[in-house]
């Protein structure tokens, strides 16, 4: 069994064969799916993690290293490096830096907090909000840069935060790479999110491939999200339709096979080159 956390606070339980306890991460994210929060940056993480036990939980730890001393902050600098510092229990909740200091900071203190930033790894969603907010030259460098990095997750949280730095070619091609290339089982639900509301020929044919080529759980909602797109259901992640989506929750290739054809089937759609593609891989 793995624990994965991704850099937005994402959190997966992976655990091989298909358990009760598998069942329930795919429950979990198909409700958080049905919860849609208006801000996409701030799922419900409560809702995803019903499937931890406490014992999991104890063991998740921030990767944010700290950032300042312990002594009394006193400028609008030291107040920002204070307000980065969170505990495990809020990191984990989704609390968010403390951004007033960069509305409310003097431009000499402003350009310190911008030294600090642009100087430091983007470590997750925090980071790409705060640059957003700083929308200073090097940020917005530093951002494009995160937009084109092999972080897939980092790259949902530019489009999010940042999306006026977003070209839909850009999009596109940063979606196709999300889709093709998943890093977590709950990191993709990001992606979902902004397919639900984005999705072109090529992201759409990203989902039909990765259907076939995804892991169970991922090609489970893969499969959800194409009847959303195609009409054929009243959401991203129908319940209704569950029973047949965990049809695609098999490694068994003949299986995942079936399942396929039976999508196809349903979406009116000829799949014999994703199948062919998929054969020769």
């Amino acid at each position: 069994m793995s624990t994965i956390i991704d850099c937005k606070r994402f959190i997966s339980v992976v655990e091989r064969p298909y358990t009760a306890q598998l069942e329930q991460g795919v429950v979990a994210i198909a409700e958080a799916l049905r919860a849609k929060p208006s801000a996409r940056h701030s799922l419900p993480q409560r809702t995803v993690r019903k499937a931890l036990t406490p014992e999991m939980e104890s063991g998740l730890e921030s990767p944010f290293p700290p950032t300042v001393p312990e002594s009394k902050p006193q400028t609008a600098f030291d107040r920002f490096l204070r307000g980065m510092d969170l505990s495990n229990e809020n990191w984990r909740e989704g609390v968010g830096y403390d951004l007033t200091m960069l509305k409310t900071a003097g431009p000499h203190e402003l350009a310190q907090i911008e030294d600090f930033l642009v100087s430091r790894p983007v470590y997750d969603w925090r980071d790409v909000q705060a640059l957003a907010t700083l929308d200073s030259p090097r940020a917005r460098a530093l951002l494009r840069r995160t937009l084109s990095g092999r972080d897939h997750t980092l790259a949902a949280a530019v489009r999010d935060h940042a999306p006026g730095l977003v070209s839909e070619k850009e999009q596109t091609k940063t979606l196709v790479a999300a889709l093709t290339r998943p890093q977590s089982d709950l990191g993709t639900i990001q992606v979902l999110f902004q397919v639900e509301q984005f999705h072109p020929p090529d992201v759409v044919d990203a989902l039909f491939r990765g259907v076939l080529a995804c892991d169970g759980k991922t090609a489970v909602h893969f499969a959800a999200m194409l009847m959303y797109v195609r009409g054929k259901a009243k959401s991203s992640f129908d319940w209704d339709q569950r029973p047949f989506f965990l049809k695609f929750n098999t490694e068994i290739p003949s299986e995942r096979e079936t399942a396929f054809r039976e999508l196809c089937e349903k979406l009116g759609v000829d799949g014999t080159r994703y199948l062919v593609a998929a054969n020769a891989e």
